[in-house]
């Protein structure tokens, strides 16, 4: 069942388990094809090898948690309106031929027709998540439509493929007041791709094959320091030609950001300035702009005891910097 201890010991990779050494959830498929905004194949293989460890902060425990309580309420208000009958209680599956392959439904809907059934992926968001245009790739579309994000695509597809399903909706409540319900069909192209992608990411995690990284990614320099380490003492490394571009175009780029960043606050204060004091102003186009000061912050006797009983409890989440050249040898 999902979220018990076993639920979770089964998603890690395990080498001594021979049926099923590698299981990739259907909430996982995003990431193994290189679809999802906040991991990667190679966050992803170091996590199930037990070489990085899976963080969440404090904001995401929060938004899990009350997804979770959420989750019967969106159930019975999707029976609700659909006027079918579901089953909350579901285990994990897997695919009856690619043993890597598995999926937790939230719920399955039955209808009153003998072999009508679909499967349900329950979510709560927030309106910041909505386009009504369905132009936007990582934003729910239009009530009853199919525009979801593409993450959520990949995930009902690898549900579909494994339970059978030709069809797969997400009840979705927005803001804990709106819910719109999206209709995902099924598609063998997609599911084509989730099995060449999940297959091939289980064989590297079985054959310690890490996949190239993701360097476009915003979490991809957290995986190469997991996949490689930081030894201080270790002899310098002898770089490539490759190497000495990259380095020099990003020395370029951030002098390049400085001159923008300069001429950003040069145009804000020329229009701060043509306010001539006021708080708000109207473009010629009609489009309204306004002023907001912030007040100062001041650290008084109270804010300093709250910190002192906290010392040993907070701490800096740790970065990489990269240090360049302050000028180029002749």
């Amino acid at each position: 069942m999902p979220h018990t201890n076993k639920w979770h010991d089964l998603r890690t990779f395990d080498p001594e388990r021979t049926e099923r050494p590698v299981i990739i959830g259907a909430s996982e498929i995003a990431v193994a094809c290189g679809v999802s905004p906040y991991s990667t194949p190679l966050q992803l293989y170091l996590e199930k090898r037990g070489e990085m460890e899976k963080e969440f902060s404090d904001e995401q425990k929060e938004r899990m948690a009350f997804g979770q309580k959420l989750e019967p309420v969106i159930l019975e208000a999707y029976a609700d309106r659909m006027g079918l009958h579901v089953d909350a209680d579901q285990p994990m599956y897997f695919h009856p031929d690619h043993s890597w392959m598995a999926a937790t439904p939230d719920g399955v809907a039955f209808g009153d027709e003998i072999g009508q059934r679909h499967g349900l992926e329950c979510k709560a968001t927030s309106w910041r998540m909505y386009d009504a245009t369905g132009e936007e790739a990582d934003a729910f579309g239009e009530d009853g439509t199919d525009q979801v994000p593409a993450m959520y695509v990949m995930q009902t597809q690898q549900q579909m493929a494994v339970c059978g399903f030709d069809r797969v909706d997400l009840p979705v409540l927005f803001d804990g007041s709106k819910l719109r319900i999206y209709h995902i069909d099924r598609s063998e192209t997609i599911i084509e791709a989730i099995v060449a992608a999940g297959s091939e990411l289980a064989e590297r995690i079985i054959n310690n094959d890490p996949p190239p990284p993701d360097y476009g990614h915003a979490r991809t320099q957290e995986a190469i320091q997991a996949l490689y380490g930081f030894d201080a003492d270790a002899d310098p490394m002898e770089l490539d030609e490759d190497a000495d571009m990259w380095t020099w175009q990003v020395k370029e780029m951030t002098a390049q950001i400085k001159e923008v960043e300069k001429r950003k606050a040069e145009l804000q204060n020329r229009i701060i300035a043509a306010f001539c004091g006021a708080s708000k102003a109207v473009l010629p186009n009609g489009e309204k702009l306004s002023r907001t000061q912030i007040a100062e912050t001041y650290v008084t006797d109270d804010d300093v005891l709250r910190l002192a009983d906290r010392v040993g409890q907070v701490k800096r989440k740790g970065y990489e910097r990269l240090n360049l050249p302050r000028k180029r040898k002749a």
